[in-house]
């Protein structure tokens, strides 16, 4: 599993425990998460991108709260 942050938000990045084809990657931030999944033949930084760009969207979303 790889564990980072990014703005506010943990990021787990793992195989999934069902189908080793999959990335899963969960988002955490406080009690909020967020779950996505990928199909492994993408890079993981071509998924960390997707998942930066996510978060970007999920500031936005409480912002506008």
């Amino acid at each position: 599993m790889k564990k980072s942050s990014f703005r506010g938000y943990e990021i787990e990045i793992s195989f999934s425990k069902i189908d080793r084809m999959v990335w899963d990657v969960l988002l955490i931030k406080g009690e909020h998460t967020h779950f996505m999944t990928f199909n492994v033949s993408r890079t993981l930084r071509s998924v960390e991108n997707d998942v930066y760009n996510k978060i970007d969207e999920l500031i936005e979303q409480e912002q506008k709260k």
